[in-house]
């Protein structure tokens, strides 16, 4: 047996990092059809399974992610996996012009909506963010 103790670890200014994900609005945003049948272009979708999919251009200031990173669920939207594929592949700018959809403003929507109370936190939060920065305009 050692004659020395453990040191207890300290916890003072741990912080702990609060999740960005939420399985239960990931699901919520699931139930819904591929977000190219919403378009306003007529484009019809049926692919098969919906897929969880996160917007990451035109963000705002603090909310973007980098190279696998992830952003916070609250910028999720449904697409299958075709779709999904294609809005990787072309970039999302493009996506939003050939399918006549608003990513950013179709996931802020769907997190307005969200039965997780933290995910619904967020988007209330962006959307006064974002009412505040046009009102300032």
């Amino acid at each position: 047996m050692l004659p020395l103790q453990k040191r207890a670890k300290s916890r003072m200014g741990v912080r702990q990092v609060e999740s960005k994900e939420s399985l239960r609005h990931r699901k919520f945003v699931r139930s819904f059809v591929c977000i190219v049948n919403g378009g306003t272009a007529g484009s019809v979708c049926n692919e098969g399974p919906i897929v969880f999919c996160h917007v990451r251009a035109g963000l705002p200031e603090g909310e973007q992610a980098g190279v696998s990173r992830k952003p916070h669920d609250c910028f999720g939207f449904p697409a299958c996996r075709s779709h999904h594929d294609q809005q990787h592949r072309i970039g999302e700018e493009s996506f939003e012009k050939i399918h006549g959809v608003k990513l950013l403003d179709t996931a802020l929507l769907l997190a307005r909506a969200s039965p997780c109370p933290r995910v619904k936190a967020k988007a209330q939060e962006l959307y006064a963010q974002k009412i505040l920065t046009e009102l300032g305009k």
